[in-house]
């Protein structure tokens, strides 16, 4: 290990001129990160079907920003933090809409910059060698990687976070030399607000920054007037994002109204502390060719609206979710206190809770992940980097190698943005913010220890308490971050198989899909959808009889399935039995007269009997229906081209490509409108 870093200090330039080795090692660790991020991008491209076909959370940011790069996004109060598909909209529109491996090979970058951060702040924690360590295991960070790849938050946010991290420390160091630092301070703070407008969490961290600086800035008037301007420059983007919400009717709302369901969901009587489930409410459910709906918005609204009797703005719905989750904590203390327990415990154990999707089966589609990330015997990398880092937050403390500014705020972050955390519910993504501060502190025990292990070798044998403390930390974070208490890896498969599943249809690969769905299925045979999604593929398949079972099994679970009449009527049609399957559509819409695949598909029908009004009717209650109904806005779009209105048919179809960009009519009629005007 000793001769290890005495290599590293040749290679991180200590016998070059000073400005030319300055930037040496971290331009290398950005290499290499991302080199490692574009093979883990490569390898999915080549192997992983879900790669052209996001779902979940990653589909509904990819469709917010298409809309946001071609002007097709209607404003509304946000739910979720609106940072990161603003960013992907940019780059939407320098790429193009289908743009989607560019995109994640310039999050690759993103991620390396991110590398570049976490060795900047090892560099300040424990010096150089600190510095290197924590750069190469930022850029070898298997969540990490996975996580720069997807189409989700935290590839802008943490480097937003970290930045604010090191700009509050370089601020810091200024104010206590009584040097000029109001700039580093207006830029720390605006970094850390546009963190709030990726990731609202940050938001508890701001009392944080207050102890910090009381603690590290012996002046009462330097301390005032510093922390004034940080907040002032971290409230623009939180301010003018919360003044927008107002503006568009959605009540005081601080940056996103999901804080309240996302509490909900964390602290209620039905809560595992890790299992992101919107509450029971018969929605309608997402159609391909539709504008995603986030099931937990919609589902929180819907149901707070039904239980007060009365429509909600987006602050209402909030509130009422809080309301009921602080009424669970009141009610039950000891339970939530269980509760609680149970989600400190998943936020240190190692294991990669899922989100969306499970990251241990993104491994066998990407050996970079294969190599980086494992489950067995160890779980890796954060079993190994958690208790790493807690002998480094004993280590660091009152060491002279160290510094002491940097400790007190990494250590102050960890312990509140982690609390923030709990308070709602651990998964992987949401545990990942508290990992670049650990790795500098992971760092600083393995430099420690080559150090120690050099001066065992001069002096012999000699522990200290601190030593000894960090040894016992260490090996309690080990036992708890690799133990599989508490049902921590019992999570359920379903909704992993249904996305696969979905993936697979969209690619055709129908026999695959089915596979997927009946996996589902054994885990749960009561889930309707599961069955009705069977149906759906044998339809494709031109299997009309199996079709047919599937749905009539579906309907006999779930009777008021509308989607499942809908799709039986689509058999009866495919077949050429056309008054069967006008009947079906009927019954569909009387159990939801707002469908909009109801009302489509029995213009299509209406179409092929020749009624031309009938048509046209339920075109338009298609599009009142879901004015995001991509296959509605493209029908009449052509209707409006024959009549000569090329400016709304041109408006409805830019709006469609969002939903459907590799469409070829689309495409077609979007060229003929340009060359008719």
């Amino acid at each position: 290990m000793a001769m290890f870093f005495s290599q590293i200090d040749d290679f991180s330039g200590e016998n070059v001129p000073k400005r030319e080795g300055k930037f040496r090692v971290p331009a290398l660790i950005a290499l290499l990160a991302v080199a490692v991020r574009w093979a883990h991008v490569v390898s999915l491209a080549l192997n992983d079907p879900a790669f052209t076909h996001p779902f979940m959370d990653m589909r509904w940011h990819v469709e917010w920003a298409r809309a946001i790069a071609v002007g097709a996004w209607k404003p509304e109060p946000f739910f979720r933090a609106p940072l990161y598909p603003f960013f992907m909209g940019a780059l939407f529109a320098v790429f193009g809409p289908n743009s989607l491996l560019a995109i994640r090979l310039t999050q690759g970058v993103l991620g390396a910059l991110g590398c570049v951060v976490i060795w900047a702040l090892g560099d300040r924690l424990g010096g150089r060698k600190t510095g290197i360590v924590s750069g190469l295991i930022a850029a070898l960070y298997g969540p990490l990687i996975y996580f720069d790849s997807d189409f989700l938050i935290p590839v802008l946010y943490l480097p937003l976070a970290g930045l604010s991290l090191l700009l509050l420390i370089s601020a810091v160091k200024a104010a206590q030399e009584r040097r000029s630092s109001a700039l580093k301070w207006s830029a720390a703070g605006l970094a850390a607000g546009l963190a709030a407008t990726a990731i609202p969490n940050i938001l508890v961290f701001i009392p944080g920054v207050l102890v910090w600086v009381l603690l590290e800035i012996p002046d009462w008037k330097r301390r005032a007037a510093t922390f004034a301007i940080w907040v002032a420059f971290f409230s623009i983007p939180v301010g003018t994002v919360t003044v927008y919400n107002a503006e568009l009717g959605g009540g005081f709302v601080p940056v996103a109204s999901q804080g309240g369901i996302n509490f909900w969901i964390g602290n209620n009587p039905h809560a595992d502390g890790k299992t992101a489930m919107a509450p029971a409410h018969f929605g309608e459910f997402s159609n391909v060719n539709s504008a995603y709906q986030d099931s937990v918005r919609v589902n929180s609204k819907l149901e707070a609206e039904r239980r007060l009797g009365r429509v909600l703005r987006d602050d209402q719905v909030s509130s009422y979710w809080f309301g009921q989750a602080f009424r669970f904590i009141r009610n039950e203390p000891r339970r939530w206190l269980k509760l609680m327990l149970y989600k400190t415990y998943f936020l240190i154990n190692g294991y990669e809770l899922p989100s969306n999707r499970d990251i241990y089966s993104v491994r066998k589609f990407s050996p970079v992940l294969k190599i980086l990330m494992w489950s067995k015997p160890l779980l890796f990398p954060f079993g190994l980097i958690f208790p790493l880092a807690l002998a480094g937050m004993v280590l660091a403390a009152k060491n002279p190698s160290s510094d002491r500014a940097t400790h007190r705020l990494l250590f102050i972050y960890v312990l509140i943005y982690g609390a923030s955390v709990i308070e709602f519910f651990v998964t992987s993504r949401h545990r990942l913010p508290i990992v670049p501060p650990l790795i500098p502190y992971a760092a600083f025990t393995l430099t420690s220890v080559s150090e120690r292990i050099a001066d065992i070798r001069r002096r012999g044998i000699h522990m200290s308490c601190k030593t000894a403390a960090a040894l016992l930390l260490f090996f309690a974070g080990f036992f708890l971050s690799n133990t599989k208490y508490f049902g921590i890896q019992k999570v359920p498969e379903r909704e992993n198989y249904m996305n696969m599943g979905f993936v697979y249809v969209a690619e055709k690969r129908y026999d695959e899909a089915l596979k997927e769905f009946r996996a589902a299925l054994e885990e749960d045979p009561l889930l309707d959808r599961a069955i009705f999604n069977i149906g759906v593929t044998y339809l494709l398949m031109g299997r009309f009889d199996e079709a047919q079972h599937a749905f009539m099994d579906t309907l006999r679970i779930n009777p008021q399935f509308v989607d499942a009449w809908i799709h039986m009527a689509n058999a009866y049609f495919e077949q050429g039995k056309l008054d069967e399957a006008e009947e079906t559509y009927r019954k569909a819409l009387s159990l939801n007269p707002n469908s909009p695949l109801a009302h489509y598909n029995l213009a299509q029908l209406l179409k092929r009997k020749g009624d031309k009004d009938g048509y046209l009717r339920e075109l338009l209650a298609a599009n009142r229906s879901d004015p995001g109904f991509a296959p509605a806005d493209v029908d009449l779009a052509y209707l409006l081209i024959q009549q000569g209105r090329y400016g709304e048919a041109r408006a409805l179809l830019e709006k469609a490509i969002v939903i459907i960009p590799d469409n070829p009519d689309i495409k077609a009629l979007l060229e003929i409108i340009s060359k008719k005007q």
